[in-house]
Parts: structure tokens; sequence; C-alpha cells
């Protein structure tokens, strides 16, 4: 529970009555996006709530250091990310990466676990990744003609597959295999 701050308090009523309720969305906003990024760390970090899509969950635009250090921690901690300084400096590239990684390993990937239950090898795992985004890339690629709505979800797809197409020793080890092991002893 975040702490009361007096000085910040004392602020607002010093403040003209009629900025108040801004002052108030504010401090609203600065809590929601300490809460998200405590869930999000909760997740990458921890590996805790997979499956849980804290970023629709709220309206906080997430701040490119913070972005950056996402990025940063998974391409480190889980799997290499091509051109990672690029990326990193450049807002719209580090939101559409990271929205892309994040929605894929942390929330999408928690429901696809059964089908890699049935392997331990690393490029077998490698193997089903890109499989099933290949598919998903050539359904949207159909359906795009019909929506070009979709447009989002084809370059998500686009990104996974230039990421997935490398090396996924790391990721199996510290990612998968304890994802694997929590969910058959639950």
């Amino acid at each position: 529970m975040p702490e009361f701050d007096f000085d910040l308090n004392d602020d607002i009523y010093k403040a003209n009555p009629g900025y108040w309720p801004n002052i108030i969305t504010l401090q609203n906003n600065n809590i929601q996006l300490e809460d998200l990024i405590f869930e999000l760390n909760s997740q990458i970090k921890q590996l805790e709530n997979l499956g849980i899509n804290y970023l629709n969950q709220y309206d906080n635009i997430l701040p490119i250091e913070t972005l950056k250090d996402f990025l940063l921690l998974i391409n480190e901690k889980y799997i290499d990310i091509p051109l990672i300084e690029i990326i990193t400096n450049d807002y719209d590239k580090s939101l559409v990466y990271f929205t892309s990684l994040y929605e894929f390993l942390f929330v999408d990937f928690i429901s696809s676990v059964a089908a890699l239950i049935k392997t331990n090898n690393p490029q077998e795992i490698r193997t089903i990744i890109l499989t099933h985004i290949n598919n998903n890339l050539k359904q949207l690629n159909n359906l795009y003609k019909i929506n070009p709505n979709l447009k989002p979800e084809m370059i998500k797809n686009s990104i996974l597959l230039d990421i997935f197409n490398s090396d996924l020793d790391k990721l199996y080890e510290v990612f998968i295999n304890p994802i694997l092991v929590t969910y058959l002893n639950n």
C-alpha cells in the first residue's frame, strides 16, 4: 500500500481549488502506474500470475525507461532480442516489441504449455513455437484482406517470428522448464 505523502497533500490544498480534481487524477494515475509496474515485475521476474494481461487492465502508458528496463531484462534473462540497442532507443519500437513479447510469453504462452509438456528438447519446442507463429501469420494474412485492423497482430507475429527464430536454450532453461515443472506439480 502506498504511503501517504503529507507534503503532496499540503500542496493540493495550497493550490487553487479548481486544480484539485486534476491533482487528484495525477495522483491516482501515479498509483495505478506503480501498481502496473509491480504486477509486470511479478510476472517477468518471478514468473507469477502468468496468463493475466495487466497491460489491458490499466490505462497507463509505460514510460520509455520502464519499457527499456523490461526489454533489457527479457533480453538478458530469457531470449535474445535482435537489435535491442536500436529498439530500446525508440519509444514506439520499444512499446511494440515489449507488448508483443509480453503478450506471447507472459500471457498467451501459459495456455500453450500442454503441447510442450511432451518434449524437453529446446529444438522441438522451437519448432512448435515457430509453427504456431507461422500458422498465425498465414491466417492473419488471409483475414487481413477482409479486416485491415489486424495489422498490429500481424506485426506482433512477425516480430515474434524474428525473435524465436534463434537459439532457445536460455529460454528453455529459465522460462519454459520452470513453467512446465510448476504445471506438472499442480
